[in-house]
């Protein structure tokens, strides 16, 4: 189910959907991941950090204001991090006149300041519901949108590639596995 795709040809336009050395780590197994000793997983998380931090950071709007509101603008230990982790609400920050209003082209352009994908080609003004919005993305971008909502019932929209989606999917359905196996559930 799982797509591994390391060849930058294979995906065209969106040469950041190429899995990399970091992302393979999600094929190791759950006993070698978790037996990593403390020092070298810290050291990988990281490498890994400063990595994506450096390759999303001039993509990513809503990225670099994080970092200008955190000051952080480099990743020396962990927790740094944290002050970069994006608050639940920043994927429902859009004015809810844009759903209302059928505004998806609006939307669309909220929803670019969260992902490196390019969605300045996507003409959603003609889209009459959020279901239609999320598949005009879903066929012409390699986006998935996943969605949310919380106590408000604002909608969260959470921007995924089909690569992250993927991973997740991927983790997902291992952690599960590896649960069920555990429990003796076949």
């Amino acid at each position: 189910m799982t797509a591994r795709p390391t060849d930058p040809a294979a995906v065209g336009d969106y040469p950041h959907l190429v899995a990399d050395d970091i992302s393979q780590i999600i094929y190791r197994s759950w006993d070698e991941i978790f037996g990593l000793p403390r020092k070298e997983a810290e050291a990988y998380q990281l490498r890994a950090a400063r990595r994506r931090l450096e390759q999303l950071l001039p993509h990513v709007a809503a990225l670099k204001d994080q970092v200008e509101q955190a000051g952080v603008s480099r990743i020396e230990k962990l927790d740094d991090l944290v002050p970069l982790l994006f608050n639940h609400t920043t994927y429902k920050s859009y004015p809810i006149s844009l759903l209302e209003n059928n505004r998806f082209d609006m939307l669309t352009r909220w929803l670019q300041r969260m992902t490196v994908v390019d969605l300045s080609g996507i003409d959603a003004r003609e889209c009459r519901g959020v279901d239609e919005w999320m598949t005009l993305l879903e066929t012409k971008t390699p986006l998935q949108i996943f969605h949310t909502t919380g106590t408000t019932g604002k909608l969260s929209f959470i921007p995924r590639t089909t690569l992250e989606a993927d991973f997740w999917n991927h983790i997902y359905l291992s952690s599960y596995a590896g649960l069920s196996s555990e429990a003796g559930i076949k």
